[in-house]
């Protein structure tokens, strides 16, 4: 970039980011969710007998996984997941990175999982019972981070700003406008800083004037930076965070 801005969300992310904000809703892309597979897994469990546990044990391994990819796609990392052919840890790496996930919740149902699937333990009733409640407890707290709508798209004047250039020294702006535009199904990120609202800057052909931008960024995950901004702003575009 020409200014040589720092392009870190610290350095460009003014909050609270008051404006105009474009919603849109938000449900489970898959036709089965993971609150049915709990569901399986109770009437599973119900049966009491060896068949039942073990398929109750493997509709709560389908509903943490379920939940898992409903949270990579909600966080746009989706297409790069099925794209990528990402394994179990590779997603929860990811949702631990965004700080949404930590491991050691699910280490008990993996390792159960783990045991059924690889060493064909029979498992015992009490021990699907307390795997069924940590799920449960697991896609409940999770759903916090997976709210019924979120920003899409948002346009906000920002009065002041002391911006970091990457020789140390600090650019003040005193007025510009911000924009971002978050496509969760394509996991693009777009952050914009202009000089004037964005309806005045369009030339007559359409296009934006050069000289009247101050910051462009366009990420895609699952790019190290898109992962950053979207860590940084994630409370924002889910409503989580109060605007």
């Amino acid at each position: 970039m020409s200014l040589g801005i720092i392009e870190t969300p610290e350095n460009l992310y003014v909050k609270p980011f008051h404006g105009k904000d474009k919603m849109a809703r938000f449900s489970c892309p898959f036709s089965i969710n993971p609150n049915n597979f709990l569901d399986y897994s109770k009437q599973d469990l119900d049966q009491g007998d060896e068949r039942g546990l073990a398929n109750s044990l493997t509709n709560i391994k389908r509903a943490i996984e379920c939940q898992i990819d409903t949270l990579l796609y909600f966080y746009g990392f989706g297409k790069a997941a099925k794209r990528e052919n990402w394994g179990f840890p590779k997603k929860c790496n990811i949702l631990q990175e965004m700080g949404i996930l930590s491991p050691k919740i699910l280490e008990k149902i993996n390792s159960q999982r783990v045991k059924l699937e690889h060493f064909y333990e029979k498992p015992d009733k009490e021990r699907v019972e307390d795997a069924l409640d940590v799920a449960t407890l697991f896609v409940e707290f999770t759903n916090n981070y997976i709210p019924l709508s979120m920003c899409v798209s948002s346009s906000s004047v920002i009065d002041g700003i002391h911006i970091k250039t990457e020789t140390g020294d600090l650019k003040e702006i005193d007025r510009l406008f911000a924009n971002i535009k978050y496509n969760y199904k394509e996991g693009i990120l777009e952050y914009n800083l202009y000089r004037k609202p964005k309806k005045h800057i369009i030339t007559q052909e359409g296009k934006i004037n050069k000289s009247d931008i101050i910051l462009n960024l366009k990420m895609k995950a699952p790019e190290v930076k898109y992962l950053e901004w979207l860590k940084f702003l994630k409370g924002y575009l889910t409503g989580i965070e109060k605007r």
